[in-house]
């Protein structure tokens, strides 16, 4: 899976560009880690490119909303598909996340 990253000031921007599913995700952590090392101070999870999310994904978007180790404030979504939207207000997990409409969006919440 390609995965691009991007900085804008104190906020690191991670782009997935493929579904999040349990065969996918190592790649989505190690970009993650390697931001938390990087004392990333905010974190924004692009899911423009991402179609769709399996359980696993799921999961993996729970334990970032809970990471403080990552960010000092929790990891924030950005553009979801409507398909993954679908997914995560059906498993009742779209409420437990912040998620914002773009990603220019996610950054500006992050600067205040």
């Amino acid at each position: 899976m390609k995965i691009t990253q991007q900085t804008h000031g104190q906020v690191t921007v991670i782009g997935p560009h493929g579904p999040l599913t349990s065969d996918e995700l190592a790649g989505v952590r190690l970009a993650l880690d390697k931001a938390a090392a990087a004392r990333a101070m905010r974190v924004v999870l692009s899911m423009a490119n991402v179609p769709f999310v399996d359980s696993a994904g799921i999961e993996m978007l729970l334990e970032l909303s809970g990471n403080q180790a990552l960010a000092m404030k929790r990891v924030k979504l950005a553009a979801l598909s409507d398909c993954t939207r679908d997914a995560l207000d059906v498993t009742d997990v779209l409420s437990r996340l912040d998620v914002y409409r773009t990603v220019d969006d996610a950054i500006q919440s992050c600067r205040r």
